[in-house]
């Protein structure tokens, strides 16, 4: 097979309106029509001669090396059309091929969504060039200026050799190239609309094309973070987190006053990079100051997401509407959503608040070795939850002592019983510690299983703390504590916590 090196390029643009601010992206790779070693995409993708493939077809021999991929994004000033954006996206690949770093290219076959680009660089470039760039009727040909760029790149590259090619391809049709593409366009649309004008090309490995899935902290085992725009509300590294109880539709339900609804207040030793970032960047768009938002961490946690934020922060997301101050991703996911009216969210704030109030004592207890307030008592259920076993090194042979779920909490398991301290002020002059039933439901009163197993590698410590909001009326929640990192975090469900006593 030939080591020749050659291109797969996908090229797209975007504009909101038409016309309107614009973008254009580009996406592809090198290769050698060497058989690979092993396929470096995803299981379900092939990577050709012809471009990529889903898995399934049956061409799996034509399979080639890839040497690396390359993405790129542009973003424009002033009102662009979607045609002119087009061709400007193939302009960009075409300047790009003729930098050193593709001098040994032979050949590109570039695969565009617009027939127009198709057909002009195809049939009529040439021809318009010609004819003064008037077309066969006499008029003026559009985008005149973007045309002849183009053709003059093209007859640089021909002239050094390379051989090009352009094909249509059926857009928004589940094509992974042109997919790709189309994100970099959307994100030099998101660019223009800041008012930004900049050109970003960057090249890859399979690794960082292809990245692992994000490891996030497994102290975020909630789906929403909430948070204000009030500058200083939070120490960084400290976050309100939960689940209210009510599908994505009906968010501005949250404070209402469901048994379904839970909230944790986690902190941790270092801030989340990219939840900090949506945060301040929350606030530097926002229109009202103290406004509630909900995070929604199924979406920013996702592996191209958090990635795509990583590594080039606000190019990738933007305020959309006009009407809300919504964060979202160039994909169109939603990342952050204005609750409006705040009236009932702020009830939602009070409770995380006490949790977070909650969750300071216990630290304090931990210091101290006592509680500030007598009211409050503090039992310590690790031993329900976690197993101890002793683990033998196999190189030094060293013995350690770890923690294990207990094998029968398995999915499924929904509520854990026991008894727990709490303090009796009937007297008020002579306090005591009694004790309660208490029933915890798995992934509202504390974490879900699967959390609850991978702290197992931060030797967790889980505490019942309990106070109390009357004579008669005990509140609780759960208390985490991963003694390996120092990290704490407390979960309740606020409004099913509380335990009437006689």
């Amino acid at each position: 097979m030939s080591e020749t090196k050659r291109m797969v390029a996908y090229t797209d643009s975007s504009v909101r309106p038409n016309p309107g601010f614009g973008g254009c992206g580009l996406h592809g790779y090198v290769f050698t029509e060497t058989e690979p070693t092993k396929n470096v995409a995803r299981a379900t993708i092939l990577h050709t001669k012809d471009g990529y493939l889903a898995k399934d077809e049956k061409n799996k021999k034509d399979t080639v090396t890839v040497e690396h991929y390359f993405d790129g994004y542009g973003s424009f000033s002033g009102m662009q059309t979607n045609n002119s954006g087009e061709i400007q996206a193939c302009v960009m690949l075409f300047d790009m091929l003729t930098g050193e770093d593709y001098y040994d290219i032979k050949s590109v076959l570039v695969y565009t969504d617009s027939e127009f680009l198709n057909r002009g660089f195809n049939h009529w470039m040439d021809v318009w060039s010609q004819n003064g760039w008037c077309k066969a009727d006499g008029m003026a040909v559009s985008n005149r200026t973007d045309w002849q760029n183009l053709l003059q790149l093209r007859n640089i590259l021909v002239q050094k050799g390379l051989e090009i090619e352009v094909k249509w391809i059926k857009g928004h049709a589940g094509h992974h190239g042109n997919e790709l593409a189309d994100k970099h366009a959307v994100t030099g649309t998101f660019n223009s609309i800041k008012g930004r004008v900049l050109k970003r090309l960057v090249k890859t490995t399979a690794e960082e094309q292809w990245p692992k899935d994000s490891e996030k902290h497994p102290m975020f085992s909630h789906r929403r973070m909430y948070f204000d725009t009030t500058v200083g509300r939070l120490n960084p590294g400290v976050y309100y987190l939960g689940d209210h109880g009510y599908p994505d539709k009906f968010e501005h339900f949250i404070g209402t006053k469901n048994a379904d609804s839970c909230y944790s207040v986690i902190k941790l030793k270092e801030p989340e990079p990219v939840l900090e970032f949506l945060m301040e960047t929350q606030k530097e768009v926002s229109n009202h100051v103290g406004s509630f938002y909900i995070a929604k961490l199924s979406n920013v946690f996702k592996t191209e997401v958090y990635t795509d934020i990583t590594l080039t922060k606000d190019h990738t997301v933007g305020k959309v509407s006009p009407h809300r101050d919504d964060l979202q991703h160039v994909t169109g996911l939603d990342l952050t959503r204005e609750i409006r009216p705040v009236g009932h969210a702020m009830r939602a704030a009070d409770e995380i608040s006490e949790l977070h109030n909650r969750l300071e004592d216990f630290e304090d207890y931990l210091l101290n070795g006592k509680l500030k307030d007598d009211l409050c008592a503090v039992t310590n259920i690790t031993s329900l939850l976690y197993d101890t076993e002793e683990k033998e090194d196999k190189k030094t042979k060293e013995k350690t002592t770890v923690l294990t779920i207990k094998k029968d909490i398995r999915m499924g398991y929904n509520v854990l019983k026991f008894k727990a301290d709490y303090v009796d002020n009937t007297d008020p002059a002579n306090l005591t510690t009694k004790s309660i039933d208490l029933g915890l439901n798995f992934g509202k009163d504390l974490a879900d299983r699967n959390t609850l197993k991978r702290f197992e590698e931060y030797n967790p410590e889980v505490y019942i703390f309990t106070w109390k909001c009357s004579q008669k009326c005990v509140r609780y929640a759960t208390v985490i504590r991963l003694t390996t990192t120092g990290e704490t975090g407390i979960w309740a469900s606020s409004y099913s916590n509380r335990l009437y006593v006689s």
